[in-house]
This record gives C-alpha cells, structure tokens and sequence, in this order.
C-alpha cells in the first residue's frame, strides 16, 4: 500500500495544488492502483469506510445455479463470514450498516443506521459499458472534480468493472437515522433525504458517464451490495476473476457532508426530486421512472418463478389480449428488481411459445410478440408503485430492495439440471423441517456425542433442545409474516398458523435433528491439532499466523485472552526467574509450549515441577492457567495417578480432548504406574463416565505434575523411568526483613495475581507459550535434549525413589559364587522395607521387579532350581523362612543365583534396618 500524498507535496515539478489534468493522469492512476493494491480481503474496505467493529453489515453469497443467501454480521466478523464462501461463490457486503433488529436477509433501505459513502458501478466491456478501464478511470475523475473530493477507495470487480467509493462525513448527523422496524415505511425526514441525495449522485454518474457514451448501472439504493474484495467474480465460472482493492487512488480523500453533496449537486445542475411513494402511505399516482431506470435482479422472486411456470398450461382467452396481460406482468417484474435477465428472457420465449403457425393463422415474425411487449412495458411505466407490486406477487421490495429475499418467502424456488423450475410449497414436517434447518439453524449441528451444539462467533458450545426448538419457532412466526406480506391465501396462512403449537414445533426440531445428524457423520470437532483458538481469532501454532474465527473448524475451546505476537511484560519475566537457568527457561517454554498444541507429548514424559514451599512454581503454572483459561488447560483429579487397580475410570474422562494436563501439589505417596503408562505414550485411550458407555480417544494432552517431595515411585524398570523427568525450583522466596540464605531471594507478594489476573500479563504468557509451540515445530515436533540442572534432579528423584536399588545396596552383594534361597531373599525384604516404613510386595511382585532391576540383569543373577549341597549358599544366621536358624533346606530349592546377603567386617549378616542405618549415619 502507498502512502497517501499531502496537499501541496511536490511530484515530478508539480504540486498537487497546481497540478492540471492531461492526458497522462489516466495512466498515472493505473500505475497508483497497480503499485496501492490491497486485494486479499474486504476487512480493509470496512475500516476505510469507518465501519464499526460492532456495527453490523449484511454479506451475501451465491453459488453458482443456487439461491442467493445473506447473513447479518458484526464488522468485526464479517470478513471471517466472507472468507467462508469465497472459495466457491460470488460475495458481496451490504456498504452501509444495517440495525440490530434485523433477524434475516441482508437488511432493508430503512434498516440502514446510517450511510458512510457514495459509490459507482462501471462496467467494462460489455455493450453500453465503458470500452476499457482508462475510460471507466476518466469518470470516476470528472465525478471526483465535480463533488470536490477523491474516492478513499476503488474496488476492481473481478470482470473489468470498477466500484468507486467516496466517504462520507461520519460526524454529520445528516448522514445517521432513526430506526421504525414496526413502521419501517414510515421514514424519517434526515432518512427521506439522505435518500434524494444518493439518487441524486446516481443522476449525476449517469450524466457524467452519458457525455463518454456510457450507460452505468442504478446502484443508488441504501441498502445495495457490492463485490467483496479478496473474492471472485464468477461470471465467467471456468474465468473468475479476483476482486481488487485500491485505497485513495487520486491522492488524499475529503469526507463529504450532505450539505457539502447536495450544494456540489446543485452546482452541476441535478435538481432535488419529490419523495416516491411507500407501500401504505395511500399515493398510488407516483410512477418509478422509465423503463431505462429499471435494475434486473440478481435473483428471480419465488412469485415471479411460479407465475412463468403457469404460463405454460394456462389457457389463453384471446392471444393479444393474453399475450399482454402476461408481458405487462413480466415488465413490472423488471421494474421491481423481481427478475433476473435471463428469467426475463425466458417468461417472454415462454409466452411466445404457446403460439405456433396454425394458431395464428400465418408465418411466425422474427419480431413475434415486440409491439405487445413494448406497449407493455409502456403501460408498466403507468403504473403506480403498488399497482406493479400487485403484478407480480404484491410484496414491496423494502425500498428498492433488487435481490429477492429467501428467509421470509413462502416458497422455496429450486431448479432442476434442466433448468426447470421446482416450486416447493409443502408444509408436511419432513420438507419444512429441512428448510428451517438450511434457512434458520445455520449456526446449529447436531451430533451423537454432544447432542445440540451452537456457534457463538468463536467456538461450538452445547446447547439445549429447548433453545433449537425456539429458533424453530422464530422462524415460523417469520414464516407466517412473510406469506402474509407476500399476500398469501388465507387457506395457507391458516395452514402456517396451525404449525405453532408446541407439540409441532417440536417435530419440525426433531426433522432438523435428523437432517443435521446425518451431515454431522462426517464432522469431528477439534480436529485440528495445530491450532489454538483464542480471543481475537485463531492462531496457527506452526507459524504463529492469527486467522479470523471461523465456524467450519468446528472448535469448541476457546481462551479469552487475545495473541498478541511476540509479547512480554516485566512481571512474566521475573516469574521466570524461579527457574534454575536460563536453559531450563527455554527448555520449560519449548515443552509447555508444545502442550498447548493438540499432539501428545513425543517423548512420552509426564513433567514433574518440584520446590519446597515459597518456590515461584506455582506462580508459573497459574500464569499459564490465566492465559489458557480452563478449556486448553484442564486440571487433573490426584486420582488419576493414585488410584488402585479397582478404581472407576471415570477421571481420566478429563484427559478426553484436553491439551495441559496438571495436577498440583501431588501429594507424599506411590505414583500408580500403570495409570502412568496409560496416560503417557499410550496410541489409544479408554473411559467412561459413571453408567454411561465407554470412549475411546486418541491422546492430544501433555501431563504436568507439582509437588514439594519426591513422588514415590516403587518401579524400576527403564519403560517407568523413561516416562519421568523432573525440574526442580532451587531458590525460596522470604519476606520483606527475613534474613536471605545462599538459595533465598526476596519475594513479591503481588506477582502471582498480577501474572494469572492482568490482561497484559497474560498477553505475554500466552506469546511465549505459542513461541514455545512454534520452536517445537521447527524442530521437527521433537523435544530438545534436557538440561544438566534437570538431567540431575531426575537422577537424584530415581536413587531416592528406588527402593530395590536401596536394598541392595544396603542388604546384598553381587557375586557369581553365592546363592540364596528365594524365600530367605523375600523375607529379608520384607523385613528391611518393614523397617523403612515401605509398603508390602507380594513375593510375585518382589521376584518381578528383583529380576526386571537393571543392576541385577547387568550383574547377571537368574533364578533356577538347585541342590541344597551346592557350595555358596548364603543365609542370614537369625530366624528366617520360619524356620529355626540352621534348620536344613530341601535336597532341591528355588534360589536366585550369583547374589549372597551382605555381612559385616566380623562376617556377620547386616540386620538392622534401612532407617536404623540412616539414624546411625
């Protein structure tokens, strides 16, 4: 984008002030626009129209040979909207705001709030239009010099075409209305002529382009829609062509007062009209002009597409007589906005049609039916604004109103790959129950799973039957208002009525269900992975990119803080200073980091945060739990680690699309080592909640663990071991005026609260969590190596954790030579882990985990059967097994081979205790 040039700036010799138009300016502008191209996205054009991000503005859509459709949106998620249909649909924005009151279709004229500019249709190309964009450009500068001000921005069409726009004065109360949606014809003064003004302009762009040979299209309505830029032009569909924006392509714009628009108009000599007729206000003399005023639609009414279709079977009662009637209705079509061109041109080969050579007596002309339909078209032009209406189907066009509105229509029009038209009229619950799903749950999805769920602008949430079934109501009371105002018989409207009870309401909800159940088959909610959604959109965690929220990512997590890239603040920095170095900082971000991300963590370890009390961990994971809130961070039941074999599983329920798992303050007792391996590198998960059935998942969380002790961990095998690491917290924090030790550092009693609870802390967290994730990735989605300060507290945690390593150390040696009986061995066990306070093994678990030690398999110990007469056998000289000390063995016993029982210097057995010996040393 360039910058825009300032009053008086020199360029090539000339000032802007003094500057005189030749020749070259047209090709000047092409170069501005080909060097100021904004393109991409319509969010631009709003915020040079000054459009409110809490504004609302209608976006439309149409695929191709499919109804057009429109819905009411904020400014600040209409480009979201958009970006929902450009792939495979012309789009269009509603240019002035429209009020909140509108609950379908793109708005009416006098449900604009006010208007921010004036804007221009020229075509390029076609017959009529402009014969290229220098010549479309040449008028766009004569309006320009004729208003007094520049365009702030000009929008390519995709087809050639050009849609200029010139802003209007924001602060002009001129320019803002009052809204009547119970009176809506009833408009007010400031609205009547804010109205005349822009027919005006339209007058004078009509003038300007008439001068070059031109003809422009009447886009003077208030509630007009015009091409989306960053979307096609689909025309042409095997050509789309993308729309393009350019902002002040003729240097700096003047917001335009209607003072200031309708003085410049005077001055160009475009007189002020009387105010035109509105349904209800009892003038029926106010004609809409000649025919060369007259818009097609961009969509045939649903009334009008029935009326063709009779025409075919209708019987004809006199041909010039019946040949009229059906043009004069077919003109007033035109004059209405009510019919497409192509539709136009159909009704009329449709009537011309029903005649052939022996009807008439004579040889078809090649003018067949021209005198009628030009003498038609003269008796439309006669007509009162409520006589037309009447001809073709009796419902105003809210205020100039050219693309029919669906959500209100009694009749759904459908074509068939033949182009035939399909009249859907039927109120059975099986065909309108479908309707009102497509027109009026757009933002609903049923599933099996979650039963109901709606979009809120940012995520799916569930939601309840009884909330559906009044969006189904809703739209049967609109149903009923727009056959009423579409002058629907009262056999049908009677029809519509009896549909308001409750027990038929619920029905057509239950057909909606059924309907969205079958297209839920192929969603899955959060299914994206690399994806965090978050207050103000959605960011890519691979890049760090932030999308628009958007409704087909099905996501039902959402953070209230917004991203805010590369954030820091003070307060998030001195939190981190608790961590040991500066190594761990980015070890701890990198794993963090990757938490929030949907993969489980590829290492398979569960993340154990250790200090004493007063140590800055729990500062740093309340941070990250005010930045992550509770849906990307879950809390984890202690349970999950702690629980016996015969426990529910229903707390692991809570792993079941969860990203951060913690548990804090784990407290002094056994990890339960199965549950850890069925939450850390498991390929598949399985659960339940009480007296429902079982789920399973494939795994998306990363567990974290607190504590102020070594976790005791009775396992010692390697596959236990591979899943653990620990950080430790070396440092503790003292009050103001206690005295500091070497590992003591002065705290601040505000920290925590203001990293878990101000808005720019959580700003910062959240940047260094996706920081963390993004590093992750660049690394191709494996963990970095730990730091020394970590590789040593895991080391520390396994020697004090390992109570086999502990008794051997303290009760046995290695030896080739020596040998003891598997039940002396399992009773001297039981005796020592007696002394230590350490809970009882079973002698099954006692020779599985003797045998699975990694010092035991190194040394080389095995078990077998041998004789009692073997030399090497090693015995405690006190009373074991039960027996009496030197009772005899059996001839044969089972023994563990190549270990005998420590003794002492005096060649006695050690027996005191594991605790005796560390009272004593």
């Amino acid at each position: 984008m360039v910058e825009n040039s300032n009053p008086g700036e020199e360029r090539d010799g000339v000032t802007e002030e003094n500057r005189q138009p030749n020749d070259q300016d047209e090709h000047d502008v092409l170069d501005v626009m080909a060097a100021s191209v904004v393109g991409g996205s319509g969010a631009p054009l709003l915020e040079l129209l000054g459009i409110r991000q809490d504004e609302h503005v209608s976006v439309c859509w149409q695929r191709p040979d499919r109804n057009f459709m429109a819905q009411l949106t904020s400014g600040s998620d209409a480009a979201r909207v958009a970006a929902e249909h450009i792939n495979d649909a012309n789009v269009w924005f509603g240019v002035n705001p429209i009020g909140r009151h509108v609950r379908g279709g793109r708005g009416r004229a006098e449900d604009v709030t006010r208007c921010v500019a004036l804007w221009a249709d020229l075509d390029v190309g076609k017959d009529g239009a402009c014969v290229d964009v220098d010549q479309a450009l040449m008028i766009v500068k004569e309006v320009s010099e004729m208003l007094g001000a520049n365009p702030i921005a000009l929008v390519d069409s995709g087809s050639g075409g050009l849609h200029p726009y010139w802003l209007l004065d924001v602060g002009d109360p001129a320019w803002r209305f009052k809204l009547n949606p119970e009176e809506p014809w009833k408009d007010n003064a400031a609205r009547e002529r804010a109205q005349n003004g822009l027919r005006r302009f339209q007058r004078l762009v009509d003038h300007v382009a008439a001068r070059h040979g031109v003809k422009v299209d009447n886009v003077s309505d208030m509630s007009r829609v015009l091409r989306w830029p960053g979307s096609y032009n689909r025309k042409r569909p095997d050509q789309p062509g993308l729309v393009e924006l350019v902002e002040s392509p003729l240097g700096i714009p003047e917001p335009l007062t209607l003072e200031w628009v309708e003085n410049a108009l005077d001055e160009a000599g475009i007189p002020a009209e009387a105010p035109k007729s509105r349904p209800g206000s009892g003038d029926g003399a106010t004609v809409a002009g000649k025919a060369g005023d007259w818009r097609y639609g961009m969509l045939t009414h649903p009334y009008v597409l029935s009326m063709i279709e009779g025409w075919k079977t209708e019987a004809v009662n006199g041909r010039h007589h019946w040949m009229l009637s059906c043009f004069i209705r077919l003109a007033c079509a035109h004059r209405c906005g009510r019919i497409t061109e192509s539709d136009y041109g159909r009704g009329r080969d449709v009537v011309l049609g029903r005649f052939t050579v022996d009807d008439l007596g004579r040889e078809l002309r090649v003018d067949e039916g021209a005198p009628e339909l030009q003498e038609a078209i003269r008796r439309a032009e006669a007509k009162s604004d409520e006589e037309a209406l009447r001809e073709c189907g009796g419902r105003d066009r809210d205020a100039g109103q050219t693309d029919s509105e669906y959500w209100a229509e009694s009749v759904d029009v459908q074509r068939s790959d033949s182009g035939e038209i399909d009249t859907t009229d039927r109120l059975e619950d099986a065909y309108l129950g479908e309707r009102i799903y497509r027109e009026s749950l757009q933002d609903y999805q049923w599933t099996a799973e979650f039963g109901w769920m709606h979009y809120d602008g940012r995520r799916w949430t569930r939601t309840k039957d009884p909330i559906v079934a009044d969006e189904v109501r809703s739209a049967l009371i609109e149903l009923h208002r727009g056959g009423a105002l579409a002058g629907a018989d009262h056999n049908r409207l009677q029809k519509i009525s009896g549909l308001l009870s409750r027990s038929r309401i619920e029905g057509l909800a239950g057909v909606a269900r059924m309907v969205s159940a079958k297209e839920s088959q192929s969603i899955r909610f959060d299914d994206h992975p690399d994806l965090l959604n978050v207050g103000n959109g959605v960011v890519d965690l691979r890049t760090g990119e932030l999308s628009p929220h958007g409704r087909e990512l099905y996501l039902t997590k959402v953070i209230d803080v917004d991203y805010v890239p590369y954030a820091v603040h003070e307060d998030w920095d001195k939190a981190l200073e608790a961590l040991p170095d500066a190594e761990c900082e980015v070890w701890l971000q990198e794993r963090l980091g990757q938490g929030i991300t949907g993969h489980p963590v590829p290492d398979d370890r569960l993340l154990v945060l250790k200090g004493g009390g007063s140590n800055g961990k729990t500062t740093i994971v309340d941070g990250v739990r005010g930045a992550l809130g509770g849906d990307y961070m879950v809390s984890m039941p202690e349970r999950i680690l702690l629980a016996r074999p015969s426990d529910h599983p229903t707390e692991m329920m809570k792993l079941c699309g969860a990203r951060l798992a913690v548990m804090e303050e784990f407290p002094d007792q056994h990890i339960n080592v199965k549950r850890l391996k069925d939450i850390q590198g498991t390929g598949e998960m399985t659960a339940r909640h009480i007296g429902k059935d079982s789920v399973s998942w494939k795994p998306t969380h990363s567990a974290v663990i607190t504590t102020n002790y070594f976790p005791k961990v009775d396992e010692s095998d390697h596959g236990t071991w591979r899943r653990l690491v620990m950080l430790d917290f070396p440092y503790t924090y003292r009050k103001a005026g206690e005295r500091l030790g070497p590992d003591d550092r002065l705290g601040d009693p505000g920290l925590r609260g203001r990293v878990e609870g101000g808005t720019e802390q959580q700003q910062a967290v959240l940047a260094w969590l996706v920081e963390g994730a993004r590093r992750w990735y660049a690394n191709d989605m494996a963990m970095s190596a730990d730091p020394r300060s970590v590789t040593e507290a895991t080391a520390q945690w396994r020697e004090q954790s390992d109570v086999m390593l502990r008794y051997i150390t303290e009760r046995l040696v290695f030896d080739p030579q020596q040998w003891v009986p598997t039940g002396d061995l399992f009773d001297d066990f039981t005796s020592w882990s007696a002394d230590a306070k350490h809970r009882q093994w079973t002698a099954q678990t006692f020779t599985s985990r003797f045998l699975g030690h990694e010092d035991v398999d190194k040394a080389g110990v095995r078990k077998g059967q041998v004789s009692t007469s073997r030399e090497g056998l090693s015995r405690r000289p006190s009373r074991v097994s039960g027996q009496p000390t030197g009772a005899p063995l059996p001839k044969r016993t089972m023994a563990m081979l190549g270990v005998g029982f420590r003794v002492d210097e005096g060649g006695e057995a050690v027996e005191e205790g594991w605790a005796e010996r560390a009272k004593r040393s």
